[in-house]
């Protein structure tokens, strides 16, 4: 099990299946992740890392030329290349605030 945070307030658990990319498993979960390419270059699967109880694997060459290419944070990962794992929990850009 995994969770999404919605708006800084709304938490939304979902399953996991062994590989799944986080993506993945927000689309199975109904949650509204955008996400225009699924191989990683266009960038709008951002999520931000809040917390993981279990091993990450580490970010691929393709989603970290894409994260240093978009100014993305340190905790910010590409939902369609980041394997999902017990105990992540990420947050959802809020993609109608202006900030």
């Amino acid at each position: 099990m995994m969770t999404f945070v919605i708006h800084e307030s709304e938490n939304i658990p979902a399953k996991i299946r062994e590989g799944d990319t986080v993506l993945a498993a927000a689309l199975r979960g109904k949650i509204a992740l955008d996400s225009s390419c699924t191989e990683g270059s266009c960038g709008s699967c951002r999520v931000q890392v809040i917390r993981s109880t279990g091993e990450l694997e580490p970010a691929h060459e393709v989603e970290v030329d894409t994260c240093r290419e978009r100014g993305f944070g340190k905790d910010e990962r590409l939902a369609c290349q980041m394997v999902a794992c017990e105990g992540l929990v990420v947050k959802v850009p809020d993609y109608g605030s202006s900030t």
